[in-house]
């Protein structure tokens, strides 16, 4: 049980004197005095305001309260709140606050309401999509203000024996102020978030400039949505009560405009793109206005950014060039030095990056070094694919927005096993007239070096805190069940397909969801861990890719490093056996996501993956990975074993081409890891014959290495 709020001596001491019965009917009065109204701010700012009957016999007023919706889970990010909360009228939020007297936890409420034994303010949603707690606050400091600071406390509280579940960046309240309290003008104000997996009291503080000034006499909007997070609010995982208390509003010193870093020089080449940069510091908000010429030049349509972009700069726009960065207040601007902009002619030839034939066997990608000219650079007659003297144009050339890479689709897919050359026609040249500097690109080639499907897996399910060894190379997984991808598992289905998947992926191993006794028997087990190899081409790699198919959130590692991959479902910075805090009903294919190349070597690398589930009821866990590389020539097949075994004697015969060179090797496991597997002695060139016992015997796998 988590409380926030501090208690109070001079409410305490006010119950005793007077009777609770008393403070309770002045409460009731403080209620509707309050229904209307708003919270003066002078020139020192206002509060911290205690929300306690005796320092405020209103302590409710200049607040209101709505609700939006009427379901959970609908605003499931932080987005989806900006959107709802834009749409909100400050006109329309008008009920007064209803008061509860429930504690640790407060019960949960369709609206905002105060605590009167607790004396603060509270939200613990339910039934709606969102709660909203609106402050009306009105500005007679004396004169207008650009800057306002807000701090409170923030508690945070649940039953005891569970945890705060919400969606992510939904912990806490979502905090917004308006100038005019109109639809579409509420700005997210970010200081005041509260980090995900939050479960304690924490304290807020934001300055903030406002987007224009506060006028005297006027009003401003402060606004706290709380959703209805997406569990149910039952034990283990419910949803959280969050609390305000000591509110108080002030007006921040505005810290004068400061450019830290000037702009420079620069010598640009026509059609190639550049620009010039500025940093400052100050109050927010600052605003920018780039101008060109000396003096006090002529403002640059569109330079309102610290960065300044010539996408094609032209001799043109060649000249002296600076920026007015303002601040909040009167006079807060400081001008940049002047820097000169030279535009030369663009000598550089454009040239090709990669060609790189999609895994499709149908697209290709290819990627130039500039900008290029649409009318040649987007004709299908600009590139034939070619390969032992024959060869094809694409149907269709797409050009990305800014003309740099060319995707080519073509109606005969490529033989797989052949090798490939794109031949790029010389009309072929950048936006400056240049023509292209290679005309022949040796193609590159996406191939799949591990596949959502037949990828076998070894996996320990048993609902046991592996630690942190479990994803090194040295660790013994020898106990750990094996099976080939996908993998899954789904409460009541044991489902060979996964809804919304392509129907040619097949579940092929089952996990569990519980262990056979406590404490997982009827709860999920949280994190279910993952191992299997993956084998990089000796030479030629130029990138890989990961894509998954993860129910609920999963974290990779590659060898004996830290974590490569984590999904955004799971923000944990440390992996632990754990639920997370966000779910997705059926697992999809997402990515694709890079692996850098320095975090494998060329041969047997170790991929260890664990999964979380989304809570303790979730009703499923599915894994499966792709990982697809870019490599410069295809690699090799080699020879292929074939097996056979005399019916009369049981002898059973391994043959491969003589002459090959390669060598037979054998291992307990198919998966074993590359220093399991041993030469077989007595193997000859190009065959190996043995005779397995009648009964009993070890079980082997064979492979050919060269």
């Amino acid at each position: 049980m988590l409380i926030a709020s501090p208690s109070r001596v001079s409410a305490s001491r006010f119950y005793r004197l007077c009777g609770s019965a008393f403070a309770l009917a002045l409460f009731s009065v403080a209620l509707t005095a309050g229904a209307a109204g708003r919270i003066v701010v002078g020139a020192g700012g206002v509060g911290p305001l205690t929300f306690d009957l005796v320092a405020d016999p209103a302590p409710t007023n200049g607040f209101s309260a709505t609700s939006v919706g009427s379901s959970a889970g609908t605003i499931a990010t932080a987005a989806q709140m900006d959107t709802a909360v834009g749409l909100l009228a400050a006109s329309g939020i008008t009920t007064i606050l209803p008061q509860s007297q429930t504690q640790n936890p407060p019960s949960a409420a369709v609206l905002p309401r105060y605590n009167s034994l607790g004396f603060y303010l509270q939200s613990r949603t339910t039934t709606t999509d969102f709660g909203v707690l609106m402050g009306t606050f009105r500005n007679d400091s004396g004169q207008d203000r650009n800057t306002v600071t807000i701090d409170y406390d923030q508690g945070a509280f649940v039953a005891a024996g569970s945890t705060i579940s919400e969606s992510p960046g939904l912990y806490g309240f979502r905090v917004y102020y308006s100038l005019t309290g109109a639809a579409g003008t509420w700005v997210h104000i970010a200081d005041l978030d509260t980090p995900d997996n939050t479960q304690a009291a924490t304290t807020k503080h934001a300055t903030i400039g406002l987007s224009s000034a506060w006028e005297v006499g006027s009003d401003l909007y402060i606004l706290w949505a709380d959703d209805n997070g997406p569990d149910s609010d039952t034990a283990p995982r419910r949803e959280g009560a969050w609390t305000i208390d000591n509110l108080a509003i002030g007006f921040g010193a505005i810290t004068p405009v400061s450019i830290t870093a000037q702009p420079h020089n620069a010598t640009m080449e026509s059609c190639h793109g550049s620009n010039l940069t500025v940093v400052a510091t100050g109050s927010p908000p600052l605003t920018y206005q780039w101008y060109k010429g000396s003096g006090t030049g002529s403002p640059v349509t569109g330079g309102t950014a610290a960065t300044l972009t010539f996408a094609n700069p032209q001799p043109s726009d060649s000249g002296s060039y600076f920026v007015r960065v303002t601040g909040p207040g009167t006079g807060n601007f400081q001008d940049s030095t002047p820097a000169t902009v030279t535009v030369v002619p663009d000598s550089t030839a454009p040239d090709v990056v990669s060609a790189i034939g999609k895994i499709d066997g149908t697209n290709l990608v290819v990627t130039f070094t500039e900008p290029m000219n649409a009318s040649a650079a987007g004709n299908p007659d600009s590139y034939f694919l070619t390969t032992g003297g024959v060869g094809d144009f694409p149907v269709i050339v797409t050009l990305n927005t800014a003309h740099t890479v060319a995707t080519l689709a073509f109606a005969t897919p490529r033989d797989p096993t052949a090798t490939y050359d794109l031949v790029i026609d010389p009309s072929v040249e950048d936006v400056c007239n240049n023509p292209l500097g290679n005309s022949v690109v040796p193609l590159w080639y996406e191939i799949r070096l591990m596949t959502f499907q037949d990828t076998v897996w070894k996996f320990d399910d048993s609902g046991t805190d592996q630690g942190i060894d479990w994803h090194f190379t040295g660790y013994d997984d020898s106990a750990w069940q094996s099976g080939p991808a996908m993998l899954d598992v789904k409460s009541g289905n044991a489902r060979t397909n996964v809804p919304g998947l392509p129907t040619n992926l097949f579940v092929k191993t089952f996990l569990s969801l519980h262990t056979t006794t406590p404490p997982y028997d009827t709860t999920d087990i949280p994190t279910v861990y993952f191992r299997t190899h993956l084998t990089i081409p000796a030479e030629g790699v130029q990138a890989l890719s990961l894509r998954t198919i993860v129910d609920d959130a999963d974290v990779m590692y590659i060898n004996d490093g830290p974590a490569v991959h984590q999904n955004s479902r799971y923000p944990n910075p440390v992996d632990t056996f754990e639920y997370v805090t966000a779910t997705v009903g059926d697992a999809g294919i997402e990515g694709p996501f890079n692996i850098s190349l320095a975090d494998v070597h060329p041969g047997d690398n170790l991929i260890s993956v664990s999964v979380h589930q989304g809570g303790a009821a979730s009703s499923d866990m599915t894994l499966a990975y792709e990982i697809v590389g870019v490599v410069t020539a295809i690699p090799s097949t080699g020879p292929t074993i074939a097996i056979s075994k005399d019916p009369n004697t049981g002898e059973v015969s391994l043959t491969w081409p003589a002459g090959s060179g390669a060598t037979l090797y054998q291992a307990d496991a198919v998966d074993a890891a590359a220093g399991a597997w041993s030469s077989v002695a007595g193997a000859g060139d190009g065959s190996y014959s043995f005779t397995p016992p009648g009964t009993g015997g070890t079980q082997k796998f064979y492979t050919l290495r060269k």
